[in-house]
């Protein structure tokens, strides 16, 4: 089972033990796991970015890999904190000649509401312009 079925399982199981004390606070919280942060990855033209790597921490804690789908990621189930979320775009060209990469860094907090955490939504742009240098008579790339 991977990580995020893991927390997903998880995050269901916690809030069906924690959330049913006995008592009838007026508060009708349901099973679903809410998703932390929703993160977008574009360039700098709004162009969805999908070969982007995003990996995050929650409070200083362990680096973690981010699930991504069509330039969009998913940080987490039911997990407050600190997120410090980093987005890269790294391409080089068979020939090296030609490449582009950037990196970016946002950091937003994630707070518990009565039920499930606020998803916190973000978008991060990459420079994804390619950097060429030019080829010599023999095909190497020249400064």
């Amino acid at each position: 089972m991977t990580k995020t079925g893991v927390v997903f399982c998880t995050a269901i199981l916690i809030s069906c033990v924690s959330g049913d004390d006995g008592m009838d606070d007026g508060v009708d919280c349901d099973l679903s796991a809410v998703v932390s942060v929703s993160v977008s990855v574009v360039s700098t033209d709004g162009t969805p970015v999908d070969e982007a790597v995003v990996t995050y921490t929650v409070d200083g804690g362990e680096e973690l890999t981010a699930d991504c789908i069509d330039g969009v990621c998913f940080l987490g189930y039911e997990l407050a904190g600190e997120f410090s979320i980093t987005a890269s775009y790294d391409w080089t060209s068979n020939d090296g000649c030609c490449w582009a990469n950037d990196s970016e860094t946002q950091v937003v907090t994630v707070i518990k509401g009565e039920c499930h955490v606020e998803t916190q939504s973000v978008t991060i742009a990459l420079d994804t312009d390619v950097t060429c240098v030019d080829q010599g008579d023999t095909g190497d790339c020249l400064p």
